[in-house]
Order: C-alpha cells, then structure tokens, then sequence
C-alpha cells in the first residue's frame, strides 16, 4: 500500500474524556480506536512504508504492538472505510427537493416580549393571518408537492393568539386529504401562556407534537421571557407545562430553553427542564446581534465545558434508568449510528416555506417580514425562482469554509439564516454555530461508545474487526428516539 497517497485531511481524530476515536470524513463513520491507532493514523500520508512507520513510532510503542494495529488497519482502508472517496459526487445537485413543509406564521404578534425574539416581539407590526389564506396555504402545499405525507407547523409570535385559524387550517387539511391522497402532520411552536384543556384537547385530537419554550429556572426565564408589562413568565409556563405532561404524557413533546451570554450553563438549563419532568430537552443559542447576549467566540470555552458536564450528567441520568432525551446530543449520537450524509442542513426555500400572515411566501420562519426575501405568495405561488436557486446551490460543496471542515458531511453546512444574518453571505457559516456543532459530535461519539458498553451491545453488526478497530452500532440505545425539528420559540 502506497501510504504516501492517503490524505490525512480525510481523517478526524479526536479524544474526549480518554476514549480515542477517528471519523472518516467522506463516508462519516466513527471508529472507536486505541493511543497506537491513533499515532498510525496520525502518520499515514507521511511515511513510505510499513517498516518507516514502526521506525518513527518506536520511541513511543513497542514494534510488535504498531505491526498488531497497522494489520488489523490495513483491511479497513483497502476496503475504503477509512480514507473513503468522496461520494458527493454521485448526488443529484441539480433538483432541488419538492415542497413537503410549510410553516404558517397565523399570528405575527406575539404576548410576551422576549429579549432575544429574532422577530423583535412583532416582525414590524402585529398581523393575524386570516381563515382564507390559511387555506389557500393548504391548497398551495398540495399543489406544489408530490409526496404523500405533508407536515403543516403553526408559528409565530404566539400561533395561539389566533387559535380560530388554527383550527380553521386543521379542517381544511383533513378535508383535503379525503379528496387528494395526502396525509398532514401538524406541529405547533408556542410560548405556553394560553394552552387550556380544550386547546389541549384539541391539539391532542388532531394528534400534534409541540415544542414550548421554557427558558430553565424561573430566575433566568424570567430575565429573558416576560409578558409585556414586565411580568416574568415562568410561572404560568410552568402550570400549562404540568397540564400538558399531566393531560397527554405520550405527546410528542420538546420544552426547548435558549441561552445567551448571561446565561452559558447549559447543564442546569437542561438539568432543570428533566428535574421538573420534561422528557425530552432542547438548549438552544441565542441567535442575536444584542450586545450584552449574543454568543462571542470568546464564550466558546466556557461554553463546551459547560456541555461536557452535560453529557456526564446526561450519561448518569441514562445510566440510573431515566429515558430522557437531549436534543443536540441525541442529534449527534444518532448521527454516529445512522452515518447521515448531507450536503445541506435543511430545504428552506425548497423543501420547506414558511408563509407570513399576509401570504407571502419566505424561505424559512426566521425571513418572514424580510420583504428581500419575499418568494411569492400562497395566492399567485412562486414568482421569484432566483431565491429558491440561491439556497439550493448554497450546499458543502460550494462552501469554502466548509469543505476544509471534518464535519461537513455530517453537518451539512449549517444554517442559512444564520449565515445570512451573521455575515451577510449564504455560502459564509457562522462560526459560533460550526465549533459547538463540531464539540456535540465528538461528543457524541463518546456517549454513544460509552452507551454501547454499558449497554452490552455486540460492536460492529456489519462484521467485527477487531477489539480496537469497532464500530458500535446497536440498533437501540437507552435515549429517546428521533423527534421533532427545533424551532424558535
């Protein structure tokens, strides 16, 4: 084997917490590893042969140990798992994906007023979206999309503020299904301050999953998240929260917590929301220009080590027999077992509008009211085609930054809006985001290694290599299963 060709930039190697292990960027396969097998792979694109290999690691290993790693190394890269090609090649780049989402903004107005809000409490001014546009949303999805299965998510502001149109779409999608051969799914983002019994109820009927927002302990949630007269949230967010766990405890549920440069202690947030009965959690960066809390790069060290203890206290809470769920890590644990590959992280514009109350067709919830990135509307359909082409060419590929990065594939390239909004430029990453979605993949990896073990599963089902060279891939593990897409709340 020639190991002068093998290009080291295609290999990750990384260790968290004593445990080794090396991602192979193309084909995003974790392999757990050992010291030895990492001092290999830390040499292979440099050395001319085996015996240069043994001569420049004897110093640190006994050669009969590297000549054990390397032959139980080499099959895996002969067979391309590690040092793979790159596949994106082989992808269709040129069709976008059909429209299978959208996201109705039924009340751009809003009862709380949220430090943070990226809508800045109204989007410019309070609008409700009325019964017509509602369903000539509906109409519009069906007619644009190919697929079966449609998904309808009502945002806002406070979607409950204008709960008449709500219930109004829900009857027009279900009567279409009859007449169209479709099926909706329907999700609703809300603050927590107006659910009732009969709203639960009826979000329960029409089988909704639902995201609240809940920002951790009453100190920090109220900080942030107060009604318009100043009033803390906290507590009426808290008793809804208790009627929903109480009223439907299998609904798809995340209590989702923002934090900003106040408040970096992840853990708590998160620990909180599992001690008051959540199941399953999302912490969330703030995403704001706001000076005294937007996330710095100098936040970024506190910041992991603040997941760090998260995923310890994580482990510990699996390990004790609580099913509970953390988003991003789950995110990331289910990357190590699935091998996801992306070239983008999401459809906006594509595969997912969001539609303002007035119609207008955006790109995503985080555009509405950017009349810049105005698509077109629910009544006369997609007028402007630059937009929806624009997103669709800003995958990996394209990205500059990106395509030097490990985690390409695996992320997919981030989020446009935040490059958008952060550096002006679509094809820019936002920086903030790529380092904490970096740390919770290695993260990841660690949890789910230390998962496996405990958990007794048998490594590497495709076929055992060796004790050091595994890839744990049970097909359960003691979290949460795959839920819902985040949004802001």
């Amino acid at each position: 084997m020639r190991f002068s060709a093998l290009d080291q930039t295609q290999i990750h190697l990384f260790s968290v917490k004593g445990r080794h292990f090396a991602f192979d960027v193309n084909s995003c396969v974790f392999f757990e590893t050992d010291e030895v097998s990492n001092g290999i792979l830390q040499l292979l694109g440099t050395v001319t042969s085996e015996v240069d290999l043994v001569q420049r690691l004897a110093p640190r290993y006994p050669g009969h140990v590297v000549w054990k790693r390397l032959s139980e190394m080499l099959p895996v890269i002969q067979a391309k798992e590690l040092f793979s090609d790159d596949p994106s090649t082989t992808f269709d780049r040129d069709t976008p994906p059909r429209l299978s989402t959208l996201c109705l903004n039924v009340a751009q107005k809003c009862n709380l007023s949220c430090r943070y809000c990226f809508a800045h409490g109204n989007y410019g001014q309070d609008k409700l979206m009325t019964p017509e546009t509602s369903a000539k949303s509906v109409d519009f999805l069906i007619k644009n999309s190919i697929q079966k299965d449609l998904s309808i998510s009502f945002f806002g502001g406070e979607p409950l503020l204008n709960l008449p149109v709500i219930r109004h779409t829900v009857s027009h999608a279900k009567r279409a299904e009859q007449t169209h051969g479709k099926y909706f799914r329907f999700h609703i983002t809300t603050n927590g301050t107006l659910l009732t019994k009969d709203i639960l109820r009826f979000l329960d009927n029409n089988q909704f999953s639902m995201i609240i927002s809940l920002d951790g302990p009453r100190d920090v949630n109220d900080s942030m998240r107060q009604f318009r007269n100043g009033r803390g949230s906290y507590n009426v967010v808290y008793r809804n929260l208790m009627k929903v766990l109480a009223f439907s405890p299998n609904r798809p549920l995340t209590v989702r917590s923002t934090f900003t440069h106040q408040n970096m202690d992840v853990d708590n947030l998160a620990m909180h929301l599992f001690q008051i009965g959540c199941k399953d959690v999302s912490v969330e960066p703030c995403a704001t220009e706001i000076e005294d809390l937007q996330i710095t790069r100098e936040d970024l060290k506190t910041l992991k080590q603040h997941y760090d203890m998260l995923a310890d206290r994580y482990l510990a809470e699996l390990a004790a027999g609580r099913r509970l769920s953390f988003f991003h890590l789950r995110q990331a644990m289910d990357q190590v077992r699935r091998k996801r590959f992306s070239l983008t992280q999401c459809g906006a514009a594509n595969g997912y509008l969001a539609v303002g109350a007035d119609g207008k067709l955006y790109p995503c919830h985080k555009f509405v009211g950017n009349e810049a990135y105005v698509v077109g509307d629910v009544f006369g359909g997609i007028k402007n085609q630059s937009i929806p082409g624009t997103f669709h060419s800003a995958y990996v590929g394209n990205k500059k930054k990106c395509m030097k990065c490990w985690a390409r594939y695996a992320c997919g390239g981030g989020c446009h809006a935040h490059a958008i909004a952060f550096n002006n430029d679509i094809l820019e990453p936002y920086d903030i985001e790529c380092d904490l979605m970096k740390h919770r993949l290695e993260l990841g990896a660690y949890l789910y290694a230390t998962l496996s073990e405990s958990a007794g599963c048998a490594p590497d089902p495709c076929q055992r290599r060796s004790t050091v060279w595994e890839q744990n891939q049970p097909e359960s593990l003691p979290y949460a299963g795959d839920g819902g897409a985040v949004s802001d709340g």
